[in-house]
Parts: C-alpha cells; structure tokens; sequence
C-alpha cells in the first residue's frame, strides 16, 4: 500500500491511489440499471384477500413491520435450520416463503407468522407442504397462525378473527407459564390481553 520512492520518500502505491481517494470521500456510489421494455414484474399481493389481510395486520400491530410473501431463509437462520431440519425438509425450507411475517421495529426479528389457506390446501400434495412449513415454523421457534377465509367473510370478520386468534397465542403462552426464550419477547411486544382494543 505504502511504497519507498528512489529519494527515500513514502509515497501511495499508485495501483491503490484512487482506491485510498474514494475511501477518504466517505461518499456513496450510485449506479442506476435501467429496466427494458420487457414487463415481467407482478404485485406483490396474490390476490384480494392477501392485500385486505394486509392492510389487517398493518391497522393491528401499526408499531411493528408487516412483510408480505416473506421468504423462510429471511425468517430463519441458514446453518441453524440446517442443522434442525432433515434433507427433505430443508430443502422445502430453501424454497418457501410466509403469506406474511410481523416483525419487531426494536430488534428487527420476527415474532409472529401468518399463512392464509384455501380450499387447495385440502388436497393430498398441499396438505404435504403445509405439515412442513408448520415443522418448519415449530423447529424455528416462530408461532405460525393459519387463517382459513370461508366465502367471502368482510374486512370486519376478517379482522375479528386476527384479533381472535392473536388473543389465543397469548392465552396459550400464559397458560404453558413459558418464561424463557422467545415467549418473553413476543409478550413484551404484544399486549395480547388488550390486542385490537386500540386500533
């Protein structure tokens, strides 16, 4: 980095002399990659019923993050789940995500996940996916709660039921008197006694 020139003098390296420069700017480099005109983004909702549980879930825990179509290796730790889960297993864990993922604004890690399941989740194939995503959840140490839509119930119902379940979390971990671990945390971020009385 630092070189003897023929008087004796220090000098810079002149292969790193721009490289040293742009380190002492303390600037931000900004490079824009223009789209084509190909079009093949898509909403990040799958549906309707996706977008209005969202817009649920951002009205009942406004001091926390809600993330949409959440990948499970942005939930879970990588070596970790590696270690916890067999081949078959992980390899649905590598290529899975949650409907949605409430996250922590203090500690930016998840607390509570949600699923929303349809009437494909009856059959044979989804029912299969779906014990695994739930071994995946109870391995990780993240509650995950299922909503099942029937017809088509109102934002009302909708948010009742949220509200419902989220209670039933609460009353679960009180009632096994969980005090170690993740159960603390996730009752110092939610009030489940009074959770959806203020929103």
């Amino acid at each position: 980095m630092v070189v003897e020139g023929a008087s004796g003098k220090l000098i810079v390296n002149k292969y790193i002399h721009d490289l040293a420069r742009q380190e002492r700017a303390h600037a931000v480099a900004t490079t824009i990659i223009r789209a084509d005109k190909t079009v093949a983004c898509k909403a990040i909702f799958n549906s309707q019923l996706e977008y209005t549980i969202y817009n649920a879930l951002t009205m009942l825990f406004p001091n926390h993050l809600v993330f949409p179509n959440m990948s499970l290796q942005t939930v879970f730790q990588y070596e970790r789940m590696k270690d916890l889960l067999d081949g078959d297993i992980f390899g649905y864990f590598l290529r899975s995500q949650v409907d949605f993922c409430i996250t922590s604004t203090a500690t930016y890690f998840p607390m509570v996940a949600f699923e929303v399941d349809s009437h494909y989740h009856d059959q044979a194939k989804m029912i299969e996916k779906d014990e695994r995503k739930n071994t995946i959840f109870k391995t990780g140490g993240v509650p995950l709660l299922r909503l099942r839509p029937h017809g088509q119930p109102s934002v009302a119902t909708i948010r009742e039921e949220i509200v419902r379940v989220v209670r039933q979390l609460g009353q679960d971990i009180s009632r096994n008197d969980r005090t170690i671990g993740d159960s603390v945390k996730l009752t110092m971020e939610i009030d489940f006694e009074h959770f959806g009385t203020d929103t």
